[in-house]
């Protein structure tokens, strides 16, 4: 079972010990300390909770499995947005707090697309499981001809039908793999993207503060554009 950050807190060595420090000091020593020292133990736990690389660490582990389709492509993605997460937390106070809009911004598009792929699952795990083209083929040949050679009206239609069903599930599964492999083409945009994004930020935190915001606000707008292109993508088989 995966621990949230606030279990981990909880847990962290020293918010125990400070949590048995409070209970000895109420016990032995004043009473009036063990409040205050739970006053301190809570606002501990709070702070070691909401540490940035705790919060992050939990996105990506509290994730559900894709289809195997979309979870290497977005293992690579997850693998860039974590070295980009490591080099703007670790830069110099100044440049972290100027970069901060660029993390938040490629955050909101890598989750976006896991929303993505975590809709189109379930029809890349029934694509897998469907009749194949060719056997969809064989059998829309094989209504034709039972319909061609019925003599009886009820039966015609009744095969008619059956070639309509075969034609219906012929579009779905042509729409399925349009839509599919529009969204691989997605993913490999966006990790070859992250990357690109990686060397501008090594880049940018060199640059003269009078360039920082702009070239910092240049990154925001493009990632901001291919949000907005993610989201643009239906994951549905509608014609």
């Amino acid at each position: 079972m995966k621990r949230t950050p606030f279990t981990i807190a909880l847990l962290n060595p020293a918010n125990l010990a400070m949590l048995a420090l409070t209970l000895a000091a109420g016990l032995c020593s004043a009473w009036w300390l063990a409040p205050v020292g739970f006053v301190l133990w809570i606002v501990m736990v709070l702070i070691i909770s909401r540490e940035p690389s705790l919060q992050f660490s939990h996105i990506l582990e509290s994730r559900a499995p894709l289809a195997s389709r979309f979870q290497k492509k977005f293992e690579d993605i997850d693998r860039a947005q974590t070295r980009l997460f490591n080099m703007i937390t670790s830069a110099n106070p100044r440049v972290k707090r100027e970069l901060q809009p660029v993390l938040g911004a490629s955050s909101k598009l890598v989750e976006a697309a896991y929303a993505l792929c975590l809709r189109l699952t379930p029809i890349e795990n029934n694509r897998l499981v469907s009749q194949s083209r060719e056997s969809l083929f064989l059998q829309l040949e094989n209504a034709q001809t039972k319909i061609e050679k019925a003599e009886d009206e009820a039966i015609r239609q009744e095969y008619q039908q059956i070639y309509d069903s075969i034609k219906d599930r012929m579009s779905q599964n042509s729409r399925a793999d349009a839509l599919l492999e529009r969204v691989d083409a997605t993913l490999l945009s966006l990790k070859n993207d992250l990357d690109t994004l990686n060397g501008k930020v090594v880049s940018i935190q060199s640059a003269p503060p009078d360039q920082l915001t702009q070239r910092v606000s240049e990154l925001v707008k493009t990632l901001e554009a291919e949000w907005v292109e993610i989201q643009s993508i239906e994951p549905t088989l509608s014609p």
